[in-house]
């Protein structure tokens, strides 16, 4: 877990409760968001499911990260990748 997770208003983080199997049957998610160290996220951000944001890692405000994000990154825009 995050040592230091600094955010600010309207951070909105999607999570999948369920997915759907091959067969199309409902199954229980097990996709979660992994955040680093000192992680500052800046308002309006949304973080989609299964996104690894890294250490020291400043993400703009209004931002929608899709991908990985690496350690020492400062990133910013929609569909951040």
């Amino acid at each position: 877990m995050a040592k230091q997770l600094f955010k600010k208003s309207k951070l909105l983080m999607v999570r999948l409760l369920f997915t759907r199997d091959r067969a199309g049957f409902l199954k229980k998610s097990n996709i979660f968001h992994s955040f680093g160290d000192n992680v500052m996220i800046g308002a309006d951000s949304i973080v989609m499911p299964g996104v690894k944001i890294g250490n020291n890692v400043i993400i703009a405000a209004g931002s929608v990260v899709t991908k990985e994000i690496t350690d020492g990154v400062v990133a910013g825009g929609c569909l951040l990748r």
